[in-house]
């Protein structure tokens, strides 16, 4: 009855648990053979577009701490509107990138940053004949042992700022996940001797403990195939030959994945590419690219914390989880391959000042190394002979840039002073060529109209941007915004000029619609293939395409800017055009598109070179479904609880909050429904981390996760199957508010009421906190029954006095609730220390003193349970040298003090999702290891020295002060990828389990059942 804790979404570009991992070696790997550049000879460069992403002093990817574990850290709730620029200074709004909202690939800037990583210790440790009876002071010790088996590692950013900050990036989850990866943030891997710290010897093998194996219950649980809840969107594209590829991202599942969409026969059928590690395993989660681009043997692929690297476009190696060497304020627009290697471009905008703001330009020979050239040393003159305006010229940016052979062109804004008295601006446009991969820099455009003669029929349609440049098989284009004549105002057109050299320019057409709807152009490419235009027509999305720059021709519509965005287009062999997107008309799903336009006269699935008529065939779009591990339904299952006969799983499916019942042991699962439809069918993202079982029947909670306005979830039911909406009560009206975990009291005792003065024996509690005016405050709900909801008033300290709630000072969070014979106990944190408060009813609230533990400057207590009078939590403290730890309290006298022990660590780092008692007070009969009456207490946690590699892992204690390690062997447990159990529950002498196993390919829930013995 232990559910994952909640967690704020990560979609983005960095796309559902974007719980980064440990980093991996900073250190670039060497080339291997094959995949380096051909400096023989230039490659034709195909072009993609100018889309951003930049530099922040945060993270850009999600990573994974224990999410909004301190108050004050919570991230803002997240919409999948277009999403705002990155700051280093405030939060990235979630959205695609495994953020939150989709990030939109040409809007909004990208940035990143990341960290350091120092190596594995071991320690061999004492052991304690009796570690049942061991005194606070040995605590002391047993955790200054643990914390000196660890290497120092310096301090060098703020955790916690940055732990705000990556929360945003990162999309939909639930929150237990992201403390599985917040090794990534750290980049430490800790090697720790299983059981050391428990004073009990050697952890006994699995066998020993009856840890069956977990059963892949994808099809028990299921959701509809219908990408609600999943935020998946498509980036820039390339193409080399007849092969294309495309870059993207997934997030709103339990973990975000780069993707990489490829075709080799032209767009006319796609698999995904194959992502791994450097040692070949699987990659992190997350580390989603923005820009590709690649051919003749070497292709890269570029993000904000990432550097992929392929040498055929179709196996891709995270080569690195750092990505360009960027200073603050600097933003990247495109990225090509050159002759040379790979050059990627953009701007460096101190803070935030766009005025300011200076080209920037960065070079490769492998894609792994590069090396960043700033205004001075790029020195993009704009003056020429005769153009003496030019001197009072400013080059802002690089936006555009094509290669042909061995020659770079790159374009970009340059600010002019029009007036010299009155310091008047005004915004042109110029351009710039390099021969020598990029070294040096001549002026091919200079900026103004006057960079590039038109006709005189046509020099009053000229004007002083830049859209774009490209290539074909005979040199670069460039294309200038224009307006043609219609009916009243004039309408907007696009110039195409080209050059066979970069430097003497020829006008060629004028690409409009019609005179009525006109065409601003939106993404440029080129290839030796041809050169590739998309843009608007009106509200239609439409593209003209041309083998040589001179002869273009327009494309059927093939969608509207209404539902979708246009990220990337490529030309393949034959002319046929493929255009790469994302949905934006439904709030609660952002799906990848791809359209393929084949060449006049070509039917769709026709051979490369196939003859071509002068009739156009009609868009096809290609179903993203059927590409195999393309796309993932929303579903989690992320507690259980047992109760009348029956169990009770709780999460998410679609986006929508989810319940399943079983009463066969968990055989078999049926999805509960709402008493009416909108119980369950909310709008946004939303779902239940939390059910618990009592009198009057079940009760579930959980939360927002994206798109729509934060606010908790309550449900109620008597029997399991149909589920009412508690939360339209007045105690959950208020905003900011965040309900964690549920707990029931026990029912009335058999024989009789309780005695005398006694607490209730029957009743529900809720916790969570309110996010008011900046700061964090402890909440709490109780009814006798499922309904007649009413908030918890202040509580007192353990020393006298209000405010233990939410009174002045520091922020507080209730994060678990447990109940016993003493009514309910809660924790969480009270500003940097880690909390509890006990009540005998629910309704008045003592806060009770929890010491932090030795070495460490922050703790949070995330997970709790109780047997007879003996209260246990679990959670994570984060050390002085920046580490994160899982530990363990207990409490013999039911909640009121604490005294805390450290959880052995199997390999790497670890950290705690749930936990449960085992004992007999739970309903279950006598344990037979511990003796009648006894207690004992059993956690699950993930560990593993690589972001990609999480295993499971179970602590037990018999009384919560002393651990042992042990790592259960077998599908679901352990293997490739991730694993994790999230929720925890007892009943009839069997520990039943749920949660997930993920690989980068695919992920479903697990069904765990083990007996106790």
């Amino acid at each position: 009855m232990t559910g994952p804790q909640r967690a704020f979404p990560v979609w983005d570009g960095v796309p559902g648990y974007e719980f980064e991992s440990p980093r991996a070696s900073r250190r670039p790997p060497a080339d291997h053979p094959g995949t380096g550049p051909q400096a023989t000879r230039g490659p034709v460069a195909p072009e993609s577009e100018a889309r951003r992403f930049r530099y922040t002093s945060t993270v850009s990817q999600p990573i994974p701490g224990p999410p909004s574990a301190w108050p004050g850290d919570e991230p803002a709730p997240w919409s999948r509107g277009e999403p705002a620029p990155w700051s280093s200074d405030e939060p990235t709004a979630p959205g695609f990138e495994f953020d939150a909202a989709g990030h939109r690939f040409g809007g909004a800037a990208r940035r990143f940053d990341a960290t350091g990583q120092p190596a594995d210790r071991d320690r061999d440790r004492d052991r304690d004949p009796d570690p049942d009876r061991r005194s606070p002071r040995d605590a002391r010790t047993e955790w200054a042992r643990l914390l000196r088996s660890f290497l120092p590692e310096p301090v060098k950013r703020n955790w916690f700022a940055e732990f705000r900050s990556a929360l945003h990036f990162r999309g939909a989850g639930v929150r237990v996940i992201i403390p599985i990866l917040a090794m990534v943030m750290f980049g430490v891997a800790v090697a720790v001797i299983a059981g050391a710290n428990s004073q009990n010897g050697p952890a006994p093998p699995p066998s020993a403990l009856g840890f069956a194996p977990a059963t892949l219950a994808g099809n028990a649980f299921s959701a509809a195939a219908s990408g609600r809840g999943i935020s998946q969107t498509l980036g820039p594209m390339t193409s080399d030959g007849a092969e294309i590829v495309a870059v993207g991202s997934q997030q709103g599942a339990r973990i975000a994945r780069a993707q990489f969409f490829v075709s080799t026969d032209d767009g006319r059928t796609w698999s995904m590419g194959h992502v791994r590690a450097p040692d070949g395993g699987p990659p992190p989660p997350g580390y989603a690219a923005r820009f590709v681009a690649g051919g003749q043997g070497a292709w890269v692929a570029i993000g904000p914390a990432s550097i992929w690297t392929s040498p055929d476009g179709r196996t891709w190696t995270l080569s690195s989880t750092v990505g360009l060497p960027l200073l603050p304020g600097d933003q990247i627009s495109v990225v090509k391959r050159t002759a040379a290697g790979f050059i990627a471009a953009g701007s460096n905008v101190p803070g935030g000042n766009a005025a300011a703001s200076t080209p920037v330009v960065f070079v490769s020979a492998n894609g792994i190394s590069w090396q960043r050239l700033g205004a001075s040393q790029l020195r993009l003159g704009t003056s020429t002979a005769g153009n003496t305006a030019a001197s009072t010229s400013h080059v802002l940016d690089i936006r555009y840039a094509a290669v042909y052979r061995n020659q770079i062109l790159i374009a970009g804004d340059v600010s002019v002073i029009r007036n010299t008295r009155t310091k008047t601006t005004g915004m042109t446009s110029a351009a710039w060529l390099s021969d020598n991969g990029g070294a040096t820099w001549t002026l091919a455009v200079p900026p103004g109209p006057a960079g590039i003669s038109a006709p005189a029929r046509h020099a009053a349609q000229a004007q002083a941007q830049i859209s774009g440049v490209a290539v074909t098989a005979d040199g670069f284009i460039l294309l200038r915004p224009a307006t043609v004549a219609s009916t009243g105002a004039r309408k907007p057109a696009v110039d195409v000029y080209r050059s066979a050299n970069g430097t003497a320019w020829t006008f060629e057409a004028t690409l409009a619609a019609t005179a009525k709807a006109g065409f601003t152009t939106d993404m440029v490419n080129g290839s030796p293939d041809g050169a590739v235009v998309t843009g608007q027509a009106g509200p239609a999305l439409i593209a003209f395409a041309s083998a040589d720059g001179a002869s273009w021709r327009q494309t059927p519509a093939f969608g509207t800017a209404a539902t979708q965005d246009v990220s990337g287009v490529a030309m393949a062999q034959g002319g046929t055009v493929v255009a790469a997107g994302t949905t934006t008309n439904d709030p609660d799903s952002r799906q990848p598109l791809l359209t393929v336009l084949a060449a006049p006269g070509a039917a769709p699935g026709a051979a490369p070179g196939a003859p071509q008529g002068s009739t156009q065939a009609a868009p096809q779009r290609v179903d993203i479904a059927k590409i195999p591990g393309a796309v993932d339904p929303e579903l989690a299952v992320n507690d259980v609880a047992a109760g009348g006969g029956m169990q009770v799983a709780v999460g998410s499916a679609n986006g929508y909050p989810a319940a399943w019942t079983s009463t066969n042991g968990g055989i078999t699962w049926t999805q509960a429904s709402g008493q009416t439809q909108a119980v369950l069918n909310r709008p946004g993202v939303q779902q239940l981390t939390s059910v618990t079982f009592g009198a009057d029947g079940w009760l579930a909670v959980g939360g927002v996760i994206a798109v729509a306005a934060q606010h908790p979830v309550v449900l109620t039911s008597g029997n399991g199957s149909v589920w009412a909406a508690a939360d339209r009560e007045p105690a959950f009206s208020q905003p900011g508010l965040v309900t964690e975990q549920a707990a029931a009291a026990s029912t009335a005792p058999p024989g009789g009421a309780a005695p005398a003065g006694a607490p209730p024996t029957t009743g529900y509690v809720i916790v969570g906190y309110q996010v008011v005016a900046g700061r964090t405050i402890a909440a709490a709900w109780y009814s006798t029954g499922l309904t007649g909801w009413q908030r918890a008033g202040d509580a007192v300290s353990g020393h006298g006095g209000p405010g233990a709630l939410d009174g002045p000072g520091a922020s507080r969070q209730m994060r678990a609730v447990t109940a016993g014979p003493h009514g309910f106990v809660a924790v969480g944190t009270d500003g940097n220390a880690a909390a509890a408060w006990t009540s005998p009813n629910g309704q008045a609230w003592t806060q009770q003193n929890v010491p932090l533990p030795v070495g460490a400057t922050r703790a949070v207590l995330q997970h709790v349970a109780s047997n007879g009078h003996t209260v246990v939590a679990v959670g994570t403290a984060l050390t002085t040298t920046g580490q994160q730890l899982p530990f363990a309290a207990s409490s013999a006298d039911g909640g009121i003090t604490w005294t805390e022990s450290a959880l052995p660590v199997p390999q790497g780092r670890a950290f705690v999702t749930a936990l449960t008692s085992t004992g007999a007070s739970t309903g279950a009969s006598t344990n037979p290891n511990t003796g009648a009456g006894s207690s004992q207490f059993l956690a699950t946690g993930t560990f593993g020295s690589t972001p990609g590699h999480q295993d499971v892992v179970v602590w037990t204690s018999a009384s919560g002060s002393a651990w042992q390690a042990v790592t259960p062997a077998g599908q679901g447990l352990t293997g490739t990828g991730i694993q994790a159990i999230t929720g925890l529950d007892v009943s009839d002498q069997t520990l039943t389990g749920v949660g997930f196993t993920a690989t980068p390919g695919s992920e479903q829930p697990v069904f765990w059942q083990s007996p106790l013995r």
